[in-house]
C-alpha cells in the first residue's frame, strides 16, 4: 500500500469516527435522531455499526441477559480478552451474535473471555481455526461453575 493509499484510508477512518462521534454526543445530549430506535443507536455505537474488532472486557459486570442483545455478529474478531470477564448473562445465541470468528492474527486472543461469568450456555460455533496464536483460549472458561453447554469450538 503506497503512502497516498495509507493517508486515503486514514481520512476516511477520521471522517467515519467523527460522524460516530457526532451522533454519539447528540444521543447523549438527548437529541433524539429521527427513525432510529435507542437499541438501533446504542448498538451502531457500541459496534461502530459492526465493524468493531476488539471487545477486550466490554461486556463485563453490569451485563445481563436483558442487556446483552447485540445488533451485529461477531466477525472478524481480535482482542476479545475478558469478554464477559464476571457478566451475569446465561446464554449466548445465534440470534445475539451469528457466531464468533476469530482473525488469523497473533494478536486473536479469547484469554479469561467468560472468566467468572454466570454463562450456562454457548449455543453459537467460537472458530478460533484461523488464527496463529497458541494461546486464543488460555483460560477462556475458568471460574465458570454455571457453564453446561458449549455447541462448538474450532
Amino acid at each position: 500500500m503506497s503512502i497516498a493509499d495509507k493517508l486515503g484510508t486514514i481520512y476516511e477512518n477520521e471522517q467515519r469516527y467523527a460522524i460516530l462521534n457526532d451522533s454519539l454526543e447528540r444521543r447523549l445530549n438527548g437529541e433524539e435522531i429521527v427513525g432510529e430506535s435507542y437499541y438501533d443507536a446504542f448498538w451502531d455505537t457500541l459496534q461502530l455499526n459492526g465493524t468493531r474488532r476488539q471487545y477486550g472486557s466490554t461486556f463485563g459486570y453490569a451485563w445481563n441477559d436483558a442487556l446483552f442483545k447485540p445488533k451485529y455478529p461477531f466477525h472478524a474478531l481480535t482482542d476479545c480478552s475478558n469478554m464477559f470477564y464476571y457478566a451475569d448473562i446465561s446464554e449466548i445465541n445465534i440470534t445475539h451474535t451469528g457466531k464468533f470468528l476469530f482473525l488469523a492474527s497473533s494478536s486473536s486472543t479469547f484469554s479469561d473471555g467468560f472468566y467468572g461469568s454466570s454463562i450456562q450456555k454457548i449455543l453459537v460455533d467460537i472458530d478460533a481455526s484461523l488464527s496463529i496464536n497458541n494461546y486464543v483460549f488460555n483460560e477462556t472458561f475458568r471460574g465458570c461453575s454455571r457453564l453446561k453447554t458449549i455447541q462448538k469450538i474450532i
